[in-house]
């Protein structure tokens, strides 16, 4: 019964996930900005032809791509960062099989 109630005078941890952080939405933008890129950049080439390596399509796929790159960086950082405070009271190496899948060593092969 004292799991259900909260205690007075303490509030709630908040739960830190990747929506919350900032994490997902920045990729669903920089994802959106590299497809956009990617039209832009065949539009381009289709218009203009062969072009060199620093054209605005081209600068504006690079900026999602480090969008990107950078935000799933900071959320693998992050993620562990977490998990690790977590788990840091437990065995550091989990065990290599679970005995509930592992067959027992009296039963026939």
């Amino acid at each position: 019964m004292s799991k259900l109630v909260p205690k007075v005078g303490k509030a709630p941890a908040r739960v830190r996930d990747l929506w919350s952080l900032g994490v997902l939405p920045v990729l669903a933008a920089g994802a959106l900005a590299g497809l956009l890129g990617i039209y832009w950049d065949i539009a381009w080439h289709i218009d203009i032809g062969r072009d060199t390596f620093f054209t605005p399509p081209h600068n504006f796929l690079y900026a999602s791509m480090a969008t990107v790159l950078v935000m799933s960086l900071y959320g693998l950082w992050r993620d562990r960062r977490e998990t690790y405070q977590l788990t840091s009271s437990r065995s550091a190496t989990p065990p290599l099989r679970s005995s509930r899948h592992s067959p027992s060593p009296a039963s026939p092969a």
